[in-house]
């Protein structure tokens, strides 16, 4: 989600001064659906965050590597907005593949260059992926990233050097973690996201308490916890 100002979209000074310093600001929301409830994590950013993090310059690669791959557009205030839009998400799908290439051997093919590059975006991260999840992402959409392989070959080649992706290695953990201090003070919703997400992959629902709503990050062990001792007496194992 984008918006244009931090203070009309927040409407309080504080989470309207986390997303200016660190966008996104995340948050959890569910509604009724004829077959239970929909889930949804919502993140949302201003349109100058987005647009600044979406060029070859940030050191912040999590948005333009997100918006690399598929996404839709499910609504615009208008048709300049929609424009917007298109073209800015345009430039951070340039960015994506002139770091694939730059992070790729020379003479590399479509799939080793996206590989490569979310291979090394997932490290950046605090959560790295198990197994080839690398390899996932690419075979899910394989023409897509094909396509803007084939398309960009086309174009002068970008500067993007991997002398120069140090400097994104050295903030890539750093800036995850200081999202996930930020996610105690503004993820609303969070500890039922957590309990949700967990809830799915392990068939055991378990209701997150008084606390653990107020304090999503730190009460994430406490669930994690009880989903385990639920598990365990529910199946006989972890």
């Amino acid at each position: 989600m984008l918006f244009d100002s931090h203070r009309a979209f927040h409407r309080r000074l504080l989470p309207a001064l986390f997303n200016r310093l660190l966008p996104p600001n995340v948050s959890f929301v569910s509604v009724p659906g004829s077959e239970g409830p929909i889930r949804a994590k919502v993140a949302a950013m201003s349109r100058r965050s987005f647009a600044r993090r979406m060029c070859d310059e940030t050191l912040d690669t999590t948005i333009w590597t997100r918006f690399s791959q598929p996404a839709s557009m499910v609504h615009a205030s208008d048709d300049e907005v929609r424009r917007w839009a298109v073209r800015t998400t345009a430039a951070g799908i340039r960015t994506a593949a002139a770091w694939a290439a730059a992070l790729a051997p020379e003479g590399a093919t479509s799939e080793e260059r996206w590989r490569a590059l979310f291979s090394e975006t997932y490290r950046l991260e605090l959560r790295p992926e198990r197994g080839d999840r690398s390899a996932q992402v690419y075979r899910a959409n394989r023409h897509w990233f094909d396509a803007i392989s084939d398309t960009l070959a086309k174009e002068p080649a970008a500067c993007a050097k991997q002398s120069s992706w140090r400097a994104r290695k050295m903030a890539g953990k750093p800036l995850n973690l200081a999202r996930l201090i930020k996610a105690a003070f503004t993820f609303d919703g969070g500890a039922d996201y957590i309990s949700g997400k967990l809830g799915r992959h392990t068939g055991v629902v378990i209701t997150p308490t008084r606390w653990q709503h107020r304090h999503p990050l730190l009460g994430a062990p406490g669930i994690l916890l009880a989903h385990r001792r639920a598990r365990k007496r529910m199946f006989g194992k972890n």
